[in-house]
């Protein structure tokens, strides 16, 4: 079994726990790192990034790089890698946006079952749209963002 993954899942949030935190990294076309976002209202529509735990050097990562419906979203050592990036798009007319993987982007980050209880697991999946398929990016106001899905505002990816 191996250890240096955690699996990515719902887990009730508040507005200081450190470890619900990411930050957002900017990558150009080639995948080199540019900046680091401050503030959700920067992030770019459909612009690439990498999503990287606040409390150490791992990253957002899809299970070993497989693209089937119900692969797991996994922690991991950052290893800058396209199971790594995603592009971020927004919901049209909403402050919502969706995490498409940058190894197929018609899968998006989805809470799985659509699941509202602490321990939920988040998968890769088809995009369907669903608001269990839709993120908001808050703010805590250093940098640093915690990741709430739509359907279940209480919580955050852990």
């Amino acid at each position: 079994m191996r250890t240096d993954i955690d699996l990515c899942f719902l887990k009730y949030c508040s507005h200081t726990e450190l470890r619900e935190l990411c930050d957002l990294l900017t990558h150009d076309e080639k995948g080199n790192l540019t900046e680091t976002t401050a503030f959700s209202s920067e992030i770019v529509d459909g612009g690439v990034y990498a999503i990287r735990t606040a409390f150490a050097n791992r990253g957002l990562d899809i299970y070993r790089s497989e693209t089937a419906d119900g692969t797991k979203v996994i922690s991991y050592n950052w290893n800058n890698t396209n199971n790594q990036k995603f592009r971020i798009k927004q919901v049209e007319g909403t402050e919502y946006y969706q995490i498409h993987s940058m190894l197929a982007e018609e899968k998006v980050l989805t809470v799985q079952s659509a699941g509202t209880a602490a321990g939920t697991v988040v998968c890769l999946s088809t995009n369907t749209g669903g608001t269990h398929q839709q993120f908001s990016f808050v703010s805590n106001g250093n940098g640093e963002y915690r990741i709430v899905p739509r359907h279940a505002p209480a919580m955050c990816l852990d």
